[in-house]
């Protein structure tokens, strides 16, 4: 008997050794725009983006995840009562994306959103599957004070032995008759410990810390953060060695050439942990490219406002890049992107005397090769359609022409448009000449990341790199030499900087130093006695 209990022992000892304890706090995940009064959504909606504590998006119905719930101080999440009239509906509840480590103990803090009269009918569920009620009687509403002390309703439950990938599920099922919000319930701090079987392997937690990135051609090599609870050793892999290589070791990515490549960390089965891969996007784009994300919009205009909240008089913003940006009908929103976007509606039929509804940018210096944008419905446009014209310096260069639908799309849209030619100065104007007659918010639109990059009319300008295999110039990114590798005895190197001024030529030269060079693109020409050439981009650090 002894020794049987001595084994539990140690199996229990080894299985709580890798518990982990995941905090959920809700911070970044909300569901809905957080400048609107939105709460209480009668379609599932999911978590605009992952959660800054646990990296998962959250579902809720007749609910939200939002700030300025059941008196605690950030992101909480609340669900309410199913009303008399919406059996058709369902429960309101609050579910996880698939959650990985397995489950043991199970903790929150919880409050209602408002005095409510009665008894509480919540339930815990785990894979679907019942694990916890809370029915006690419906009191008195917690303070902000109480909530700030600790004091919070409490949830726990243990020995829930899960093990392997599952979901949390918190469902509203308090018997309600009336037609208003009521049983309103409010939960914040959702905790729990991980579980792993005695005998079985514990899915390691890989996660990166950004999963899509965006870098310049002559950016500095860079590593993005992994968190791992692994002992399994680490490799690297790039899914595109011409864009981007990485140290197999230590992750850190070299960028090399224009394109999109996945980084992969795959970390191998180990004693106590099973195999797994986590992996990222990295986009390289060229030096002389931007883009707008309208974070610092002041004038919020969220997807159904009151046509006042729509600017009405012109209002300009510093924005990225540190180019200000007028709008006018238009202003602020979350909703649909996740972060702050344009939204510009159609003029009203007793605006007349108003402008179209319009987003303009100062003159922005560089020149304008490309631009493109996204953009969105700002809600049902059925039987409208959409008339939004860009200029750049007053000249029409394209439009948005298209039906309006019966909702926002579930994939934005995008606006391109090419082999544009404004070498100085420029201005982009995007307008909403919709045509409307009503007088409510309609044929709106809502737009994001306005892309462009800068134009060079010089001999480099779109250039394509003309490899050779008998001829080797590396590295591409370069500091202190550029190395030149050919069978060849007689060459000429030629080396020509952006505007394609000949800067450097050698003769017969292996080894060419170019510490001087400032830094930037340069292509280097190499061309043989025996008629043999090779161009290649490099960049200067």
């Amino acid at each position: 008997m002894k020794k049987i209990t001595f084994l539990l022992a140690i199996l229990l000892i080894a299985t709580v050794s890798f518990a982990e304890i995941k905090v959920e706090t809700f911070e970044g995940a909300h569901n809905v725009d957080l400048s609107g009064s939105s709460t209480y959504l009668t379609t599932p909606t999911q978590s605009f983006a992952a959660s800054s504590a646990t990296g998962l998006k959250w579902t809720t119905l007749l609910g939200s995840v939002r700030t300025g719930l059941g008196n605690f101080s950030t992101t909480a999440a609340v669900i309410r009562a199913m009303k008399s009239t919406e059996t058709a509906i369902g429960y309101g509840y609050l579910v996880s994306d698939s959650i990985v480590g397995g489950i043991d103990s199970l903790w929150f803090d919880w409050n209602s959103n408002g005095a409510e009269s009665g008894n509480w009918d919540i339930r815990v569920l785990v894979n679907n599957v019942e694990v916890g009620t809370i029915n006690q009687a419906a009191g008195l509403q917690k303070t902000a004070t109480e909530i700030t002390e600790g004091n919070a309703y409490k949830f726990n439950i243990g020995g829930l032995d899960k093990s392997g990938k599952f979901v949390l599920k918190i469902e509203n099922r308090t018997p309600y008759t009336g037609t208003s919000n009521k049983f309103r319930f409010v939960l914040d701090n959702l905790s729990w410990t991980s579980y792993v079987a005695p005998g079985e392997k514990q899915d390691p937690s890989l996660v990166y810390a950004t999963q899509k990135i965006t870098k310049l051609l002559s950016a500095d090599n860079f590593t993005n953060a992994l968190t791992n609870n692994s002992d399994g050793v680490v490799t690297y892999t790039s899914s595109n060695n011409s864009c981007a290589t990485v140290n197999s070791t230590t992750g850190e990515v070299d960028i090399l050439d224009l394109g999109t490549t996945t980084i992969t960390a795959s970390v191998a089965e180990s004693a106590n942990f099973n195999a797994a891969s986590v992996s990222y996007v990295i986009t390289v784009k060229p030096d002389n490219w931007k883009m707008e994300s309208f974070t610092n919009i002041s004038n919020v205009c969220i997807v159904n406002p009151a046509a006042t909240s729509c600017s009405q008089t012109p209002v300009t913003d510093i924005m990225d890049n540190n180019v200000s940006w007028t709008y006018w009908l238009g202003g602020g929103n979350t909703q649909l992107f996740g972060n702050n976007a344009m939204y510009l509606r159609a003029r009203l039929s007793t605006e007349t005397a108003y402008d179209y509804g319009y987003v303009k940018s100062d003159s922005i210096s560089g020149g304008l090769s490309t631009l493109s944008f996204q953009w969105n419905q700002g809600g049902s446009e059925t039987g409208y359609n959409y008339n939004v014209e860009v200029t750049v310096n007053g000249n029409v260069v394209g439009a948005i022409t298209d039906a309006g639908e019966g909702a926002a799309f579930t994939t934005p849209k995008t606006f391109s448009v090419n082999n544009l030619t404004y070498d100085e100065k420029f201005v982009v104007k995007i307008e909403n000449k919709s045509i409307y007659d009503g007088t409510s918010n309609k044929v709106r639109i809502v737009i994001d990341n306005i892309e462009w990059t800068g134009y060079e009319a010089s001999p480099t300008t779109g250039i394509s790199q003309t490899q050779n295999k008998n001829i080797a110039v590396y590295p591409n990114n370069i500091t202190d030499v550029i190395n030149i590798q050919t069978a060849e005895k007689e060459f000429t190197v030629s080396i020509y900087n952006q505007l394609g001024s000949l800067i450097i030529e050698n003769q017969n030269t292996r080894i060419i130093p170019v510490s001087h060079l400032a830094a930037g693109l340069y292509i280097v020409k190499v061309q043989t006695a025996g008629g043999e050439s090779s161009l290649n981009k490099v960049f200067k650090r």
